[in-house]
Formats: C-alpha cells, sequence, structure tokens
C-alpha cells in the first residue's frame, strides 16, 4: 500500500492540468480498478484479431480523407483515433 501512496502523491501536481481521468494518473482506489477490469476484459488475446478489421476500415477512410485534404492531417488523425476507440469498445 506504501507504494500506492508514493503514486498519489507524485500525480497530485498533475491534477491541475486535467489528466485525473488518465488511467495512468489515476490513485490506486475504486476507479482505478474499474479502469483495469474494463482494460482486462477489453484486451483479452483472444479479442484482438477481431480489433484488425475495424482497424484496416477505418485506416482506409482515413487514407481517403487524407487524399482529398491532407492540409487536416491533424483533424484527420485525431477522427481515426477516436473512431478506433469507440469502435473497438
Amino acid at each position: 500500500m506504501a507504494s500506492g501512496l508514493a503514486k498519489d502523491v507524485r500525480c497530485l501536481p498533475l491534477l491541475r492540468f486535467g489528466v485525473g481521468g488518465i488511467t495512468p494518473m489515476l490513485p490506486y482506489g475504486d476507479e482505478w480498478r474499474k479502469h483495469r477490469r474494463f482494460y482486462q476484459e477489453s484486451l483479452r488475446k483472444d479479442l484482438i484479431p477481431s480489433y484488425n478489421e475495424i482497424s484496416t476500415e477505418k485506416v482506409h477512410l482515413l487514407l481517403g480523407q487524407l487524399l482529398r485534404s491532407p492540409e487536416k492531417f491533424m483533424e484527420h488523425s485525431k477522427w481515426y483515433f477516436s473512431s478506433l476507440n469507440f469502435r473497438a469498445w
């Protein structure tokens, strides 16, 4: 438990920057355990192949967007990564 307390102390300054909900920045406790359980259930070895189809479909859409408007690279990249997260979970 002492290591959990040390982790909490190191993260406190970062909470001012709005990163409190990011898993590595969470203090050990109920919320951290919920995140851990979510990752364990979502990243099971038997589920990983199903994510290949999702990522292939989305990367094709991303490439089409980049061909049409390469100047919007950052906007397209943000869309791509968020679409993977929402679709996969």
